[in-house]
Order: structure tokens, then sequence, then C-alpha cells
């Protein structure tokens, strides 16, 4: 598994750009026993990262676009939890 990391509109563009290759590779899906047009409305949801960029699961076979960098591991801040 490898991520995109890059600016919030790098990773705007990228996530846009991966989600109409998953529609194009995936146009429909299983739902209730019926085959419906895939309901997919993105491909990821974008995190910001610790370093401060941003960053969304890179998709599989697809070139890293414009302003964006492949890394193999992101450090994500830690997460509060409430007790």
């Amino acid at each position: 598994m490898s991520y995109w990391t890059g600016s919030e509109a790098a990773i705007a563009a990228a996530n846009a750009a991966a989600w109409a290759a998953y529609i194009a590779d995936y146009p429909t899906a299983e739902h209730g026993g019926e085959t419906v047009a895939n309901p997919t409305t993105a491909w990821a949801i974008p995190a910001q990262t610790v370093a401060g960029d941003w960053a969304i699961l890179a998709y599989p076979g697809m070139p890293v676009l414009e302003g964006c960098a492949e890394v193999a591991a992101v450090e994500w801040p830690e997460v509060e939890e409430d007790v």
C-alpha cells in the first residue's frame, strides 16, 4: 500500500482523478442483489499528516499526479480519545 502526499489542492485533484479512474474500472456495484451504477462519491478521504501536508491512498497502477509524491507510509497525528 502506498499514499500520495501534497498540498490540499494537489491531493483534491489527485483524489478526483483517482475517483474517475475507479469509476471507469468499476462502473457498477452490487446493491441489495441488484447491479447498479457505482455509488462511490470519492476515491479516498483526504487527511492531514503530522508534517502538515495532505494524503490519500494511491490508486493502484495510476501514475503520481503533478504536485504529489508517492510514499510508502504516512505519519498521522494522534487522535485524542474521549474518556
